[in-house]
């Protein structure tokens, strides 16, 4: 049989593990206790301990960024993704990178599965997006931030869009560059299995606080999370009476240079001094 076929005989069965460790809860096998949680390079989550890269702005900023990093299937660190926390801290509000679970940056690890041995729905599920909420809300109390914005690119954007419902009493604003924002009609587009694993910011849009701020950037040309989904996501936002507003990049795909106007565009306004 040849391997794509075995791969697709065994994925249903992998989905349906997953559902069941959902369930089930992060058991004590799985979650990790932080040696020295500083909460600059380390920070201790419900079942994780997460890795950071911290920027400071100077003085006692009131406002604390927090960015999610994409599912980087590849395995390798994320540092490439630490110039949006520094041009955030330029922008006068400390910034945080939060290294998710498995991933590496910075010289650091945070706990749980490598990346490159799991599926990338496994990482987006309520177990991990929980963990993580914890450790956010414990960086909001030590930055002192009167202000929270998180940010994130694709699977970092799904886990900020997710966490504005999962914890209103925390998120302020958020920034979401390529966000798979309605995973269930995405994967029904694209002709996958649906997966109840994965969460989806779209379902948790109506526990968010009203008054959060939402800002969505879309490639025009973006086939792994095309921006009509998007758009819709945003729509619904500005139906709740949301501060929200979605950015094309004309011929951008899933990410990349191009993308670098607008988001800085984007951080200006949501950074104002």
């Amino acid at each position: 049989m040849p391997r794509r076929d075995k791969l697709l005989r065994v994925l249903p069965v992998l989905v349906a593990l997953a559902g069941l460790t959902a369930f089930a809860g992060a058991g004590p096998a799985q979650a990790s206790e932080c040696e020295n949680p500083d909460n600059i390079t380390y920070v201790q989550g419900r079942d994780h301990c997460l890795a950071l890269q911290t920027y400071w702005a100077g003085g006692t900023p009131e406002t604390l960024a927090i960015y999610f990093h994409g599912d980087v299937p590849s395995g390798r660190p994320v540092d490439f993704v630490f110039g949006i926390a520094r041009a955030v801290a330029l922008r006068g509000a400390n910034a945080v990178v939060l290294i998710r679970p498995g991933f590496r940056g910075a010289g650091r690890r945070s706990s749980g599965t490598a990346t490159h041995d799991q599926y990338s729905f496994m990482s987006r599920g309520r177990d991990e997006i929980d963990s993580i909420g914890v450790a956010v809300a414990r960086l909001k109390a030590h930055h002192r931030a009167k202000r929270l914005v998180l940010m994130g690119s694709s699977g970092g954007a799904l886990i900020a869009g997710v966490l504005l419902g999962l914890r209103p009493d925390l998120v302020d604003s958020v920034l979401l560059i390529s966000c798979p924002c309605d995973v269930p009609q995405l994967l029904f587009e694209k002709g996958f299995r649906r997966s109840e694993f994965t969460q989806s910011p779209h379902k948790w849009l109506e526990k968010a606080n009203p008054k959060a701020k939402i800002v969505a950037i879309s490639g025009s040309a973006d086939r792994t999370t095309p921006p009509h989904h998007v758009e819709k996501y945003i729509g619904a936002a500005k139906a709740r009476g949301h501060d929200a507003q979605f950015l094309l990049v004309p011929g951008g795909g899933h990410g990349g240079r191009q993308f670098g106007p607008v988001v800085g565009f984007a951080l200006n306004e949501m950074f104002r001094r």
